[in-house]
Order: structure tokens, then sequence, then C-alpha cells
């Protein structure tokens, strides 16, 4: 598939110093061409972008990202306010200027969490935690505006725009408790609290190698051959969501 829209001068030298927002545009499965209309060609490069993160990218929310090295090639995680503003600069250089990224914050306290509707799919198809559903439990989100559409790279979703995307779910409004892990949880009107989990990591191991055997003088100091140990590395520790109670050590409590 190919980007047939006309382009200037300064739009194809901007491309030019990007090639990941040229692949998006120039060779995605879905054509971005003059006879579509801009909500057409908007679609299709939600679509083009959700195919190349899904093979180049990682989405990891709350880390470090850089949009124009994203674009460049030389930075590979990104999060939501990256996604959209990448959304932005491309559809701002294919012309379509009105298209602004958005910010979505809970209303009220600035700790409360935006929760998703069950088994929601992000770009490289992951979802959210198991033990809520498959819901994501956000502090904010972003997605992309221009003429009354709504786009949503993180999730490949479009819509009218509204005050909301339909896949969020309510509000978790932030509750302090010493009590439990983080000493918070977040109160979901009509709805299970959302707890914060902890999973302990694994403890590594450097390469051991082969101990030969020895038969020993008399049996005395024998030894059997040990083969040798593969390195095994590290697993960090990770945070979770749960409908679960948590102890002060992020433990689910049965009760």
């Amino acid at each position: 598939m190919a980007c047939t829209i006309e382009l200037s001068k300064e739009q194809r030298t901007w491309f030019e110093a990007r090639p990941v927002a040229w692949a998006i545009v120039n060779d995605g499965r879905d054509d971005l061409a003059p006879k579509n209309s801009p909500h057409g060609n908007l679609v299709a490069l939600l679509a083009n972008m959700a195919d190349y993160g899904r093979a180049h990218w990682k989405y990891e929310p709350g880390s470090t990202t850089h949009v124009d090295n994203t674009l460049k090639g030389l930075h590979d995680v990104t999060d939501c306010g990256s996604l959209a503003h990448i959304f932005e600069e491309i559809a701002e250089h294919l012309g379509y200027t009105n298209a602004k990224a958005w910010h979505i914050l809970p209303p009220g306290d600035n700790r409360d969490r935006i929760v998703t509707s069950e088994n929601l799919q992000c770009f490289t198809g992951q979802v959210g935690d198991p033990t809520i559903e498959g819901r994501w439990c956000f502090g904010d989100h972003w997605i992309v505006i221009c003429d009354s559409k709504s786009y949503d790279p993180t999730f490949n979703q479009y819509f009218d725009s509204a005050p909301l995307p339909p896949y969020f779910g309510w509000w978790g409004h932030y509750v302090h408790d010493r009590t439990v892990f983080a000493t918070h949880y977040f109160s979901c009107k009509d709805r299970p609290s959302i707890y914060n989990g902890y999973k302990a990591g694994t403890a590594g191991r450097p390469f051991r190698p082969a101990i030969q055997a020895r038969r020993g003088f008399f049996g005395i100091g024998r030894r059997a051959y040990v083969p040798a140990q593969p390195a095994v590395a590290p697993t960090p520790g990770k945070m979770f969501y749960t409908y679960k109670r948590t102890d002060a050590t992020g433990q689910e409590i049965d009760e």
C-alpha cells in the first residue's frame, strides 16, 4: 500500500528525517489517498500505526518515552501520551492540522484512577491486569481529537468525540489506608474496590562450570561429575491491581 497524498517540500523533508513515520503512512496495509475523506485517512493512519507498533514497539505505561526519537527509529518504548503525540505529529504533517492530542484526567482528586472495560486490548495485544478482569487502571489517558472525531492509538479505536471513550468503565476514587500495600486503595461506586498488589521477583544465578568427577584414593575424596549449570537471570518484582484486599507487603488477603 502507499501514501498518495500530495506533500509539500517541507512535509517531505519532515518525513525523510523520520523514517518510522514514513513507514507507517507509506508501507502500511491501508492506503492514505486524496480520494479518502480526512476521517478515512486518519482511520487508515490509526490502523497502520497499530500494525507497525505491534511489530516494533513496546507499550510500557509510566516508562520514559521520546516522541521524535521513536519516529526516527531510535527508541521503541511507548505509553499513551507518546502514542497520541506520535499520531498528532504524523497527522499534522499529512496536512490535518486540526488533529490535537487531548489529555483525559479523572475529575476531582488527581490521585484517582480511570478504570476501563474488561479485557481491553492495546495495540500490542496486551490486556490489563487479569486480577481485575483484564481492565486497565490509569491515572490519566491521552487520545487525539480532529473535527469531531476521536482517535486512540493506544487501543486502536476511534469514535465520535465525547467526554470519554466508550470503553472507559468508571472512576476509582483514592482512599488513604495505612493497613494496605502502598497505603491506599481505590473505591469504585457500586463496584469492587481496587487494591495495589506486589509479586516479589526472583534471584538470579551466575553460570556454574561443570565439576569433573574424581575417583579419589581408596574412595577417599571421591567426587561425582556435576554438569555445567546455565546462568539464570533475576526477575524484577511487579506491582499489579487486584479486587482482593492486600496486606502491607502487597500479598492478597483471602477474606
